[in-house]
């Protein structure tokens, strides 16, 4: 399952999809499971695309007991490209906010959980392995946030997302290219996403070409195409760059080299 804070959905794929390759659900005999008439459409994503229908079913936290949810809307797939083999499906977790529109029979997953009880508070923290540490384990915690796990929790910011907005949204207003805060560039101010559902470094077409220029600079082989617009660094090269800092909503955030 992907936890996506880029999408609002609870997007399930079916037992009897032919174009999914995981491992779908079988509701056939689930007497909780009820098809919304006249429902069937399409939900699309950065790298995937589905089709199926709406549907309401009993949705649960298998590791707590009785936390469950009755009667959730969520989208059945019936058929998909572009999900791989271990994903079944995608947990939207977007910010609940949808300014003109009336989104009261769909709220994510964790409001939902979080206005049933389930939940203490609406809520969600990943914490991020280190891929050099083989021991770490990446994690969920839904309903708060655990401490233990932050490198250090008085580092904590808060961000404020633009009211009424379905992203996660702040504003873009600086980079920098190393720890010397006198070599920063300001920006036009741009509006930037946090999304959980893509590892990528997205930047707008007026700064696209500046940003491989400099990362050509630095490295011996420069960067590789990998499909129209998107670009990649052998892990090789890496040494030889300095870490990006990026003002984010008013706060300087290093994407370390």
């Amino acid at each position: 399952m992907i936890w996506d804070s880029g999408s609002e959905w609870l997007v399930v794929e079916s037992h009897f999809c032919n174009t999914c390759a995981g491992y779908g659900y079988d509701y056939s005999s689930a007497d909780t499971f009820t098809i919304k008439p006249n429902s069937e459409g399409e939900r699309n994503y950065g790298s995937a695309s589905t089709e199926g229908f709406e549907a309401y079913e009993t949705v649960c936290i298998k590791k707590l007991d009785s936390a469950c949810i009755e009667e959730y809307h969520m989208f059945v797939v019936t058929a998909q490209e572009g999900l791989p083999s271990a994903i079944d499906g995608i947990a939207g977790l977007s910010t609940g906010q949808f300014d003109g529109v009336d989104h009261s029979e769909s709220k994510t997953i964790v409001e939902a959980w979080a206005n049933a009880g389930v939940l203490s508070n609406p809520q969600f923290a990943f914490a991020l392995n280190d891929f050099k540490e083989e021991t770490l384990v990446s994690s969920l915690d839904l309903g708060f946030f655990d401490e233990a796990k932050m490198s250090n929790p008085d580092d904590l910011v808060l961000f404020t997302s633009i009211p009424g907005d379905y992203w996660w949204t702040t504003t873009v207003e600086g980079v920098r290219f190393g720890d010397n805060t006198a070599d920063a560039y300001s920006v036009t101010r741009q509006l930037g996403i946090t999304d959980s559902g893509s590892s990528c470094l997205v930047v707008p077409p007026d700064y696209y070409s500046w940003l491989l220029d400099y990362i050509e600079d630095y490295t011996v082989s420069g960067f590789t195409e990998r499909d129209e617009g998107s670009y990649y660094v052998d892990c090789g090269e890496k040494i030889k760059l300095s870490s990006i800092w990026i003002l984010y909503g008013g706060h300087w955030l290093e994407v370390r080299q």
